[in-house]
Parts: C-alpha cells; sequence; structure tokens
C-alpha cells in the first residue's frame, strides 16, 4: 500500500510539474548582435525561426570598431560606421517590411563586449541572438569569444547560432 501511495504522489506531483513547465510565454524582446561577418541572414533567419509566429520588439545591435568609432564613439562619422549604420537599418527595414512592428537599429561604438552589453542593457531583452564568430580553438584562448564574454555579463539568456563553416 505505502508503495502505490508514494507512486501516486510521484506521479501526480510530477504531472503537475510538467503541465507548468509546458505553458510557455513568448519572447517580447529580442536583441539580435551582428557583426556583418557574412552569416548575418543566417542569423536573423534562426531568430525568426526561435520566435516563431510572434511579434516581440526587434532590437539589431552592430559594434563599430574603426579607430574613429573607439574614439569619438557616437560621434563618429567616418565611413564605416555610416556605412555600419545605414546597413542595420537596411536589416530593420526588411524585418519591418516582413510584418514585424518594432524593430530598432542600435549601434555601439568601440569594444565590442562593452557596448554590446550597454546597448543590451537600455533594451532590456529577453533573449539575445548572435552568430558564433569562427575563430578557432587556439584563438579563442588567446582572445577569448564575444558571445562567452557577453553571456557573463548580461541577464538576458544567449542564444549563439552554430559555427562558420570550417570551425572546429
Amino acid at each position: 500500500f505505502l508503495f502505490f501511495f508514494f507512486f501516486f504522489f510521484f506521479f501526480v506531483s510530477f504531472s503537475f510539474y510538467f503541465e507548468e513547465a509546458l505553458q510557455v510565454t513568448p519572447y517580447k524582446r529580442v536583441a539580435i548582435a551582428l557583426d556583418f561577418s557574412g552569416r548575418d541572414r543566417e542569423v536573423i533567419h534562426e531568430t525568426l525561426r526561435l520566435i516563431g509566429g510572434g511579434r516581440p520588439a526587434i532590437g539589431l545591435m552592430h559594434v563599430v570598431e574603426s579607430a574613429s568609432a573607439k574614439f569619438s564613439g557616437q560621434d563618429s562619422s567616418d565611413a564605416e560606421t555610416l556605412e555600419d549604420r545605414e546597413r542595420l537599418e537596411e536589416y530593420a527595414a526588411s524585418l519591418r517590411q516582413a510584418g514585424l512592428e518594432e524593430v530598432r537599429a542600435l549601434v555601439g561604438c568601440g569594444k565590442p563586449v562593452a557596448e554590446l552589453r550597454r546597448l543590451i542593457e537600455e533594451f532590456e531583452p529577453d533573449v539575445v541572438v548572435m552568430g558564433a564568430h569562427g575563430h578557432r580553438f587556439f584563438k579563442d584562448l588567446l582572445f577569448g569569444s564575444t558571445a562567452d564574454a557577453l553571456r557573463h555579463r548580461i541577464k538576458a539568456n544567449v542564444f549563439v547560432v552554430g559555427r562558420a563553416e570550417g570551425s572546429r
């Protein structure tokens, strides 16, 4: 009898837990960090798969690392900064055209991890989606991974989209 009591108690408790775990709330705010490495469309595509048919606010993020951007910050107006802002706005326009109503293009200037952290803190996303950059093992040991460094500095979950082709 005692065995059946414990079995019933465990089964009922597990059922309630499992039922509660299946009640998923959709993302309300999603950050997409792009590095313009040629994998941006893949990262955006995977983000759209991740959100399903939902319509969260999207924050497209990119950090310009030119000398001018590092020195002048947001006041930078060199060719690279202007081109990167324009490219990010083009991605934002495409997402709006695809039916996502609230899409913001957010550009940082300087060090990628610090600037992405700042942009993410300002945007307050539920999840950050970014691409793996394709470094190899030894380069990651020396320089670290932006995704890895970032995930330790922000509150949001980080979803990393695959490895670049040829990396191991």
